[in-house]
């Protein structure tokens, strides 16, 4: 019994200390920011580079013919001093070329800056002129890109894209990342490895190669389709199956696809042929050890 008295006094005299001592329990963290604005000159055909490391990348369209910039050089630590010199570790450039401009983030590489004890990231908001074809690069972080009219090309490694109504040629190559395209028309191309992508009511053509990942397509649009995967597995959703025409394969996995497509309601197999109209765009998907799901996407209808 006493022994049970002191464990419990042991632990009212532990909650005191906290609730006495907040500062001690819950260290607030200092975050330091450095914001940079730039406006470029743009003219007709130039193009923008985003070299980014650690970063979050926001791009959207504007009206104007200029290019705008905010950079945020943001450095976080517990303590203000760390964080005040960390922060000029962040380095920037901003290249105002002919016919291609450049923004590049970077890390001060010396011997302190590996023994770097904070948090160091940068933000980029950035805005164009709707048909100005942009490159993104990145490694960790995140992208979002919104409206864009031209040609769009996307490299990344450990980043989370979001691609909304952009029409044109998009390209995406992604290394242990997810990707989001929402709306817009053109073509897609994607170069996946170990990445997953969601497409949303894209119009027009879509072509992916995909090493162990996963692919969803969603919408009535397509004009075409086609996915060769590794270890990929491979879902299209559609209000009317009857309205495309297949080509499906997979090795070593099955296909899934609802009965009313099938005749006979034949079982599910690792092949599927399927002309239901001349001239129905073709999905053409083959890919190995994982699935191919076809199904009906119902909608509820607006009133």
């Amino acid at each position: 019994m006493r022994i049970i008295c002191c464990k419990r006094i042991c632990w009212l005299s532990l909650i005191i200390f906290v609730c006495l001592h907040p500062a001690k329990a819950q260290k607030t963290v200092q975050v330091l920011t450095k914001t940079v604005t730039r406006t470029l000159n743009y003219e007709a055909g130039e193009s923008l580079e985003i070299l980014a490391e650690k970063a979050t990348v926001d791009l959207e369209v504007w009206d104007k013919k200029q290019i705008g910039i905010t950079l945020k050089l943001i450095s976080k630590h517990q303590k203000k001093g760390i964080a005040e010199r960390e922060l000029q570790y962040l380095r920037y450039l901003i290249d105002e070329a002919e016919g291609n401009h450049t923004i590049k983030n970077f890390f001060l590489a010396d011997e302190s800056f590996k023994k770097v004890k904070g948090n160091l990231l940068i933000e980029y908001e950035v805005k164009v002129p709707r048909k100005c074809p942009v490159s993104i690069h990145n490694l960790y972080g995140k992208i979002k890109v919104h409206g864009l009219k031209n040609e769009l090309n996307v490299f990344t490694r450990f980043v989370e894209t979001s691609i909304k109504n952009c029409d044109g040629n998009v390209r995406v190559e992604s290394f242990f990342g997810k990707t989001i395209v929402t709306g817009g028309s053109g073509k897609l191309t994607g170069d996946l490895k170990k990445s997953d992508i969601d497409v949303l009511e894209f119009e027009g053509e879509v072509e992916f190669e995909s090493d162990y990942g996963a692919i969803q397509i969603e919408g009535d649009k397509l004009l075409a389709l086609n996915a060769r995967g590794n270890r990929t597995r491979i879902i299209l959703l559609t209000t009317d199956p009857h309205a495309y025409n297949y080509k499906l394969n997979t090795s070593f996995s099955e296909i899934k696809f609802p009965n009313m497509i099938v005749e006979n309601s034949e079982p599910a197999k690792n092949t599927f042929r399927k002309i239901f109209r001349e001239g129905n765009p073709l999905i053409s998907i083959s890919t190995t050890y994982s699935p191919i799901t076809i199904k009906q996407n119902y909608r509820a209808s607006k009133k």
